[in-house]
């Protein structure tokens, strides 16, 4: 709920704050902040998506060893 308020303000601040934004990270752009904020949130949730993702395939990976470790003992 708090971060559906933060980001609608954020999105119309942006909105009626129209200047750009010089980002110098790789190299140098002039983006509007509405894009700054929309690209940062998507590829912090792309991140996040990724390292769930390996987290689960490792878990996973973990059960089905320790599954084939328990068959082995109980034959």
């Amino acid at each position: 709920m708090f971060l559906k308020i933060y980001f609608r303000n954020s999105v119309g601040f942006c909105i009626f704050k129209k200047s750009n934004y010089e980002i110098d990270s790789f190299g140098k752009a002039d983006w509007p902040l509405i894009l700054v904020i929309i690209g940062s949130v998507l590829l912090g949730a792309l991140l996040a998506g990724l390292i769930g993702m390996m987290k689960i395939y490792q878990l996973q990976k973990a059960l089905k060893r320790a599954e084939n470790n328990n068959v082995d003992d109980n034959s």
